[in-house]
């Protein structure tokens, strides 16, 4: 499996929806906890919904995981960087002499690679996120002056 696909696919360790209206979820990834959590604001407290908040915490966990694998890739991108050029001696060698078969080069663009993927994977989670909290935002909208209409006719 991907490392995408394994994000995506970590367990979820627990998860609830609390008499307060917060619902959080609790995903276990490479044997780290990450948590995420959605509040339902004091004037929507009428719309509560366990499974939008479920949803919503979901997402949360899973932007926390993508972002601490995206720092993690950075990083690991950066040291093999500074290892190859370690090995180069900073131009005194050639790529040829040092890693003739281009392995090395190689795993440092996986790397980078990987990273790329991991950054679109992440706005991606965040816009979707962020355009599923402003569309449910204007249906409670809708609802309140829906119900408030019906109250003055």
């Amino acid at each position: 499996m991907g490392l995408i696909s394994n994000i995506y696919n970590a367990p979820i360790e627990r998860s609830g929806f609390l008499k307060e209206h917060e619902s959080y979820v609790v995903l276990r990834y490479k044997n780290r906890e990450y948590v995420g959590a959605a509040f339902v604001h004091p004037d929507d407290e009428d719309f509560a919904s366990e499974k939008v908040g479920h949803g919503i915490a979901l997402s949360r966990a899973r932007i926390e995981i993508l972002k601490d694998e995206k720092e993690r890739l950075r990083q690991e991108y950066k040291d093999k960087m500074r290892m190859y050029n370690d090995v180069l001696g900073y131009g005194i060698k050639t790529p040829e002499e040092v890693d003739p078969t281009g392995a090395f080069k190689k795993s440092i663009k996986r790397t980078y690679d990987r990273y790329l993927t991991l950054v679109e994977f992440l706005k991606e989670e965040e816009k979707g996120l962020d355009n599923y909290l402003k569309g449910q935002d204007e249906i409670v909208t809708r609802l309140k002056r829906n119900r408030k209409k019906g109250k003055i006719d």
